[in-house]
């Protein structure tokens, strides 16, 4: 079982072995690069390291079948775990192939990007392997429906309660949830999407009252490129940082992130670490 202290913040490094990923920088084309990305997160202060095998970008078309993302899931945990004896290891998934096959390869923490919505199966799978989930918002969870009248938080608040439920009702201990308000998952609102990012930083102190952990990945992200001018992810690492420390001073509790040494700084600078 994975407890998740919220005043000791964690930094979880992106590892992808999906060449569909929008940051390229974040790619392991070969079971080895995958092995030293891994080694150069870990000695940068990495505490977990979170394998996606699937774009979950929601304005791209990447999809991939489950089988091939099972696949690749399976291929990348199983390398980590062998080179990396103990390392703590999340799955970046909300299909159910890819969840088994990484934790029967070792993973330990699901990080579902709908919030146990779309796949209402991962939630036993998870109690099953005694395992952590990471609850999204996403406005998947909407059904195509989107609110009026109200404020982005609120909307948030109110999509990961349900999330928990859904948690509680598969029998996840609540001390094994994680919640992560979904920055960059809302595109079709009444309010222009990076808007919307902007204003669930600004009221993440909100979803941290709930009492669960919080994650937030802001790291590169197309909202910064929008308000920033910086069309490239490349070009966006200023922007990743300081909409870090923000999250921080909010009470965020996993930084997620594909710039491991430079969250360590931050996290150093604010003596959080």
């Amino acid at each position: 079982m994975t407890t998740f202290p919220p005043q000791q913040p964690q930094i979880m490094a992106i590892l992808n072995v999906s060449p569909e990923s929008f940051f390229q920088g974040s790619v392991a084309r070969t079971q080895s690069e995958l092995l030293q990305a891994a080694e150069r997160a870990l000695k940068s202060g990495a505490d977990w390291l979170d394998v996606g095998a699937m774009s979950t970008a929601p304005y791209k078309e990447t999809r991939i079948t489950e089988e091939e993302e099972a696949r690749r899931m399976g291929i990348a945990v199983t390398g980590i775990v062998r080179e990396f004896p103990g390392v703590r290891v999340s799955a970046d998934t909300s299909r159910l192939l890819p969840a088994r096959a990484a934790l029967e390869s070792g993973a330990t923490l699901l990080n579902d990007v709908h919030g146990l919505h779309q796949t209402p199966e991962l939630g036993p799978l998870a109690a099953e392997f005694s395992a952590s989930v990471c609850l999204m918002a996403n406005e998947s969870q909407w059904d195509g429906v989107a609110p009026q009248g109200s404020e982005p938080v609120e909307w948030i608040v109110g999509l990961l309660k349900e999330a928990v439920k859904r948690a509680e009702n598969a029998a996840i201990p609540s001390e094994r949830l994680i919640l992560d308000p979904g920055i960059g998952f809302f595109r079709k609102t009444p309010l222009p999407w990076y808007e919307v990012d902007l204003a669930l930083i600004r009221g993440l102190d909100r979803v941290v009252a709930l009492g669960y952990p919080v994650l937030v990945s802001v790291s590169r992200k197309s909202f910064l490129g929008k308000l920033l001018d910086r069309e490239k992810p490349e070009e966006r690492l200023a922007g990743s940082l300081a909409a870090t420390l923000t999250c921080l001073q909010k009470g965020a509790a996993i930084i997620r992130t594909h710039d491991v040494a430079e969250t360590k700084d931050v996290l150093r600078w604010w003596g959080l670490a």
